[in-house]
């Protein structure tokens, strides 16, 4: 099984991992509310086919503001 957890990789200089160089994941972990890694963890989610896990208040927002289904969040 394969995690991953607060990916900030986008526009973060100091990440060595770029984003959508991650190809496989089965859980995507979101442990804070802060846009940049949601952001990340919902591209890596939609390009590995991982499940985001996530607070419950966060649910509506990765369907709301990313598009994310329901049933994947």
């Amino acid at each position: 099984m394969k995690i991953v957890i607060d990916l900030w990789m986008g526009d973060n200089p100091l990440c060595a991992i770029r984003l959508g160089s991650i190809t496989a994941a089965n859980m995507a972990l979101v442990t804070y509310d802060h846009f940049d890694p949601m952001a990340d963890e919902v591209h890596t989610a939609k390009e590995t086919g991982a499940i985001l896990v996530a607070e419950a208040e966060r649910v509506s927002r990765f369907n709301r503001d990313f598009g994310l289904a329901y049933e994947k969040v």
